[in-house]
Parts: structure tokens; C-alpha cells; sequence
């Protein structure tokens, strides 16, 4: 009898005390995610009953995965964005509230993911930079296991593209997805038409136009008009006032390969837009698959607008920014 109690304490203090240590690995492994191997060696145990004890954890119920779903899940507004868009794809990173840099940042590193699963080797993409975009250059990794792309600067560029800086963002890009690149230096605005005629017979900046037409795959940023203008052709300077004035009469919400685009879609045209150096407008609609990217709030108005001009067919953007294009969606069916 005595030798039968003392076998049950033992026993039962076996089991205290490998309970004890499950707990423990459980919350070196998922707690303060130390590896299984530096588990084992912090314990002095092997990894294998590292391993042992967080599976019996899991089927003791001491560990308990929960996926938690709220009503702002990211796949959700993502579907939603793609369903009542039109879009082929939405991407909605989480984004940081009330911080442009941050934000800016997080939309960089997703737009990176997105872009690398998208690229295939043979495509030639068609590149529009600007402040997000640059982003998303820098967020790429230092190198990429691609060969035969090829990278085309699409539209003319503001000061800060034209310059050296510029030049080597671009150059980045170039490095980092192991491509040849053509630029297209050129500026994004002009005194007139027969500037814009010169420039265009340079025989460097007729070679990257020919390239145009093959493009398969873009990135573009989207620039801001309204409700606040925040447009990079506006932000960098030099753009002149009166034209400015003459498509917010016209009612410019956006621009998108520096086309510029009202609240319903529709493209503008006129004298203003004779003198803007991008990519042809019928050139731009042959591109297979557009990937916009643009966040914050203010831009809600413009991301919506490009989208529907029909030249973006994937969007990358924060969930602030995703809900407030979904309500601006709900406010236009059900006006008040």
C-alpha cells in the first residue's frame, strides 16, 4: 500500500512538472518566438521534446489558435473594393493612421510583395514614378532571381525626376529586378505643343516611346486634385496657375500617367493637356494590367476616379483610405 502512494505522488509530480515545462516552451515559442533550437538549448532539453510538448500542448488545449475576423478584416474590403470597382485585384494593407511617412512605408512593402508575384519574366513594365512609387522601389529587395524584363519610364517627369536623384531611384529599380531601363527625360509639362513636337523627334526619347506599345505591366502612383490639390505636378512647382485653374474648372479629381481624370471617370482633353509629355491615351489602354498605388484618406476622391477611367485594373492601398472609397460608393447611391 505504502509502495502504491508513493508510486501515485511520483506520478503525479512527473505530470506537474511536465505540464510546467509545456507551459514554459509554449511561451518561449510563441510569446517571445524564440526558435525550437534556441528553446532547447535555453532549457537544456532536446528539440524534439521541444517539438513533443508543443504538440501535447495543442491537443491538451493549453494552446489555442484563434483566427480573429472583424468587421474591417483586410480580405474583406479587399473583395469589396474588387467587386463594386470592377478591379481585378485589390490589395488593403493595414496601414498607420495620422503618420504620411509610415504609411507611405507599409504601402511600399506591400505594393513590393504584389508586384514581385505579379512580374513574369518576358514582361516589360511600364513605370510612372513619383512619391509612393518610390516607395515601393525601395521596399523591393536588393536582388531578384528575373532576367529578360525590361523597365520603360512612361511618363515626363517633374524637377525631382529629371535630376540625378530621380535618375537613381529609377537606377534602383533597374538594379533590383536585374533589367535593362529606358527613361524618358523629358518634362511632364511644356510652353506648347511644338515644344512638346521637338522633344518628342529626339532620337533617345523616339527609342523609349517606340517601347511604349510593348508594354505588359505598369506601377503608377495616383496624384490628388480634390478635395485638396496634392498632386505631385502641383507639389514639385512650375506648374503654371492658370492652368491649374482651367482643369479644376473642368473638373480634375486626378491623375494617373499624368492623364488627368474627373469624378466620373472621363479623361480631359483639351489645350492644357496638348502640352503634357506621358504616354499616349490609347497607348496607356493597351497595357494588359495597370497596378495603382495610393493611400491616405485625402486621396479617397482620386483613387476612385482613376479607377473608374478604366486605366487601372489593380489597387494597393491602406484600409483608412478603402473604407472611406466604400462610403463615398454608399453616399452617391444613397444621397441625402
Amino acid at each position: 500500500m505504502h509502495r502504491a502512494q508513493t508510486s501515485g505522488k511520483e506520478s503525479g509530480v512527473k505530470a506537474m512538472y511536465e505540464q510546467q515545462m509545456m507551459i514554459k516552451v509554449c511561451k518561449l515559442y510563441y510569446q517571445q518566438q524564440l526558435t525550437k533550437t534556441e528553446i532547447a538549448d535555453k532549457l537544456h532539453i532536446s528539440r524534439f521534446k521541444v517539438a513533443r510538448l508543443i504538440d501535447k500542448a495543442k491537443k491538451e488545449g493549453i494552446i489555442r489558435i484563434q483566427i480573429v475576423s472583424p468587421a474591417k478584416d483586410l480580405g474583406y474590403l479587399e473583395e469589396r473594393l474588387e467587386n463594386e470597382l470592377g478591379l481585378k485585384a485589390a490589395l488593403v494593407v493595414e496601414g498607420v493612421e495620422n503618420d504620411y511617412q509610415a504609411n507611405l512605408w507599409e504601402l511600399g512593402k506591400g505594393t513590393a510583395k504584389f508586384l514581385l508575384e505579379t512580374l513574369q519574366e518576358g514582361d516589360i513594365l511600364g513605370i510612372s514614378a513619383g512619391t509612393t512609387v518610390t516607395e515601393v522601389i525601395k521596399a523591393l529587395p536588393e536582388k531578384t532571381s528575373f532576367s529578360k524584363l525590361y523597365i520603360v519610364q512612361v511618363a515626363g517627369g517633374l524637377w525631382q525626376l529629371n535630376t540625378i536623384d530621380g535618375m537613381k531611384i529609377l537606377n534602383m529599380l533597374s538594379e533590383k529586378l536585374n533589367s535593362e531601363i529606358s527613361m524618358f527625360i523629358v518634362p511632364a509639362f511644356v510652353q506648347s505643343p511644338q515644344i512638346k513636337e521637338v522633344l518628342l523627334e529626339d532620337p533617345g526619347v523616339r527609342k523609349t516611346v517606340a517601347l511604349f506599345d510593348k508594354i505588359t505591366i505598369a506601377l503608377v502612383g495616383i496624384g490628388a486634385w480634390y478635395p485638396e490639390l496634392k498632386s505631385n505636378l502641383n507639389i514639385a512647382g512650375g506648374f503654371p496657375q492658370e492652368d491649374i485653374q482651367w482643369l479644376q474648372e473642368r473638373g480634375v479629381v486626378a491623375d494617373v500617367f499624368n492623364h488627368m481624370v474627373n469624378m466620373q471617370g472621363e479623361i480631359i482633353q483639351g489645350p492644357v493637356i496638348d502640352r503634357m509629355i506621358t504616354i499616349d491615351l490609347d497607348k496607356t489602354k493597351k497595357i494588359n494590367y495597370v497596378i495603382a498605388v495610393a493611400g491616405g484618406e485625402y486621396k479617397s476622391h482620386a483613387i476612385l476616379a482613376a479607377v473608374r477611367s478604366g486605366l487601372v485594373h489593380a489597387l494597393v492601398t491602406d484600409r483608412c483610405t478603402a473604407v472611406r472609397i466604400l462610403q463615398l460608393l454608399e453616399q452617391e447611391e444613397n444621397p441625402i
